[in-house]
């Protein structure tokens, strides 16, 4: 019977042991991830884990929301724009990610203008970056779908192999020696050289673009629009003459913006030729800062309008 009692006892101390010991590890993990996210993380607006965070996390009543990839991310200008204006402009995404900002802005309680970068290549999904949906995992792992990992389940080990990426943007936008932040956008400051740009011209005509209807999505999209009385923007940012003239399917991405522009709800603003130099294009589906200032007046001056 010593025996006996002297093993439960024993089990019992070193099942105490664990859970103590677990309990602290946790406790390290869920500080440490709290300190990363708060300190790191969030302290850069132009990341998009950080738009993701503040998007999903604060309300913002009278902000007017620009969504799109990177084209939006360093093409519009809030400050040029307007006060209530915020880019959440994410790099690397495409209309699946600007689908997953549209559907809970409207869950949000508000009745302040979207404006959405829509691209002429049309409904195409790409995620961009995993890391940008790691600190909202639980709310954007729908979203990941088949690029969500066991790891990202685990506190701090989730973000093993995207610390140095969050960090150098951090330290980028504090420095900003090649780009200029501005609400959540961050533009290129430098122009290309003549010769680079003119190979990039070359390639562009080489591999043209083309629209893609992607149904799932547009028959998404629709649905959203028809779910709310606000206002949509739906913006076609500038492009250079490269990609216009050397496009596979410009009827088809005309005809679509003409018929979602039917929706009483919509505006299709069209910018896509309004700038010309080569000199205000960081590459040619993207301007720079210069261009971005043009671009920002012309759209502002379209929405009043």
């Amino acid at each position: 019977m010593e025996k006996q009692s002297s093993s439960t006892s024993s089990f019992r101390n070193y099942f105490l042991f664990l859970l103590t010991t677990m309990f602290v590890v946790l406790s390290i993990g869920f500080a440490l991830t709290k300190l990363l996210e708060e300190r790191v993380i969030f302290s850069s607006e132009i990341h998009g884990a950080s738009k993701i965070n503040r998007h999903l996390t604060e309300l913002h009543e009278d902000e007017i929301p620009i969504f799109g990839s990177s084209r939006a991310d360093g093409g519009y200008v809030p400050s040029i724009l307007g006060d209530q204006y915020y880019n959440y402009g994410i790099q690397g995404t495409q209309a699946n990610v600007w689908l997953f900002f549209l559907e809970n802005e409207l869950k949000k309680s508000k009745t302040s203008d979207i404006i959405i970068d829509f691209g002429l290549t049309g409904f195409k999904s790409n995620l961009g970056d995993k890391g940008n949906y790691l600190p909202n995992f639980s709310a954007t792992k729908e979203l990941m779908g088949e690029e969500v990992e066991p790891l990202f389940y685990i506190p701090v080990v989730k973000y093993f192999g995207w610390f140095e990426d969050y960090t150098r943007l951090a330290v980028s936008e504090r420095m900003q020696i090649t780009k200029k932040t501005d609400r959540g956008g961050s533009f290129e400051l430098g122009v290309l050289p003549a010769d680079k740009f003119e190979k990039l011209v070359e390639e562009r005509y080489k591999y043209p673009a083309q629209y893609s209807s992607g149904d799932t999505l547009r028959d998404r999209f629709h649905e959203l629009i028809q779910s709310t009385t606000r206002k949509i923007y739906l913006v076609i940012a500038p492009y250079h003459k490269s990609v216009i003239e050397s496009f596979i399917n410009i009827e088809e991405i005309n005809a679509y913006l003409e018929e979602v522009g039917r929706f009483p709800n919509v505006e299709v603003i069209d910018l896509r030729s309004i700038i010309e130099e080569d000199s205000l294009f960081f590459n040619t589906t993207h301007v720079n800062y210069e261009g971005a200032k043009i671009f920002s007046r012309r759209l502002a001056e379209s929405i009043a309008d």
